[in-house]
Order: C-alpha cells, then structure tokens, then sequence
C-alpha cells in the first residue's frame, strides 16, 4: 500500500510540473529621460562675482540633475522602481 501511495504521488507531481507556465524574460527600457543630463554652459562670460555666483548655482543644478537621474537608473535597473 505505501508503494501504491508513493506511485500515485510521483505521478501527481510529474503531471504539475507538466503545466508550468513557460517563463518569458522581457529587457527593461531605461526611458530616455533619464538618460541625459541637464545641459551647462561652460564657455560663459564671467566679467563679475554675481556672473561666476550663478554659474556656481548652474553647476551644482547640473550635478543634482545628473546624481538623481542616475540613482533612479540605479533603482530602475536593481528592480526598486
């Protein structure tokens, strides 16, 4: 009887193997957005303080803009959305 009962199991388990789904892997798209950063101009005129303080503010604008597009291709890549 436990021979019987240890059959009807194996055969149980190999017909739910049988009807598996197939397993399809699709390649994320990084979207294109993130994928550029913000643009800076660097041959600017600076003649004054005020001209090279906005500057300043411009890069640092840039570099925030690249570090968060990054870390959310970062995120986007690991599967943390």
């Amino acid at each position: 009887m436990r021979k019987v009962k240890i059959s009807l199991m194996i055969i149980f388990l190999i017909f739910l193997t049988a009807c598996s789904e197939k397993i399809v892997y699709v390649r994320e798209q990084v979207p294109t957005d993130f994928l550029e950063c913000e643009n800076l101009n660097i041959n600017r005129d600076m003649k004054t303080n005020g001209d090279f303080a906005l500057f300043v503010i411009d890069s640092v604008s840039a570099y925030r803009d690249c570090k968060a597009k990054l870390k959310a291709v970062r995120d986007f890549m690991k599967g943390d959305k």
